[in-house]
């Protein structure tokens, strides 16, 4: 884990979002679990690895805002803070009909928001 946020930080993005992963049921890694290829990991690991995460990205710089985003100075999504106050900005609007006209890979979640 700490391997891998410092190769994220050597890569100066803007922008991170880091989510914890979930089985879905009818997924290639729903089904690796049911056979016991991959395994879950306790939630005291989780929650460690999500501090260790906060830790190093905040000295590398980062503010770390909701849950799961962390960002250069001035680099926040805006059209995740809209979500959160309730707030539809004409920047998600746009957002919205390019992902709608031109997805990257099928149907994304933004898209679907419509």
């Amino acid at each position: 884990m700490a391997d891998r946020s410092a190769e994220a930080i050597k890569l100066n993005v803007e922008h991170i979002s880091a989510y914890s992963l979930m089985y879905e049921e009818g997924t290639p890694l729903f089904h690796m679990k049911q056979k016991k290829k991959i395994k879950d990991i306790d939630e005291e690991t989780s929650l460690a690895m999500y501090e260790m995460l906060i830790n190093q990205l905040t000295k590398a710089g980062y503010e770390h805002y909701e849950i799961s985003n962390f960002a250069r100075p001035g680099y926040r999504s805006l059209h995740n803070g809209s979500y959160w106050h309730e707030v539809l900005t004409s920047a998600l609007v746009l957002l919205l009909i390019v992902t709608v006209m031109e997805p990257a890979n099928g149907i994304s979640a933004t898209s679907r928001l419509i």
